[in-house]
């Protein structure tokens, strides 16, 4: 029996230490990313909450803002408004933002994105609070 436990724990360190490296190579793995609490690093500072399909972004006056998440590739994912507590956003058409991560530093707890919206490209970043570094 402890032979059988000891092959499961020695399978089971290597599947982890291979999807953290999935993370962490040079052209990034986004599953990673898909779902925790990350940082954004702009004016606001919102929180944003994720899973794999919606985020709730909430800034420092608490305010909310619940997006749907599409993936369409590994590291390309669009935001769809849905709603939102903040005056900002209501009574005006909030259009698809697009964004694609282009780095991820796991030193930093850093992942760097640049994100279109109406033709305007913005870069960004976003720190990673809690997240998957083992890929579900």
């Amino acid at each position: 029996m402890k032979k059988n436990n000891a092959l499961v724990l020695s399978f089971a360190v290597l599947f982890t230490l291979i999807m953290a490296a999935s993370c962490t190579s040079p052209s990034p793995d986004c599953e990673c990313l898909k779902t925790g609490l990350f940082q954004s690093l702009t004016a606001d500072s919102s929180f944003i909450y994720r899973n794999h399909s919606h985020e709730l972004n909430i800034n420092q006056r608490g305010d909310s803002l619940h997006l749907e998440i599409e993936w369409p590739s590994n590291c390309n994912y669009v935001l769809h408004f849905v709603s939102s507590t903040d005056p900002k956003y209501q009574n005006q058409q909030n259009p698809d933002l697009s964004l694609q991560v282009d780095k991820i530093d796991f030193q930093d707890s850093l992942y760097y994105y640049t994100a279109s919206i109406n033709k305007l490209e913005i870069k960004g970043k976003v720190r990673m609070l809690e997240f998957n570094k083992v890929a579900r």
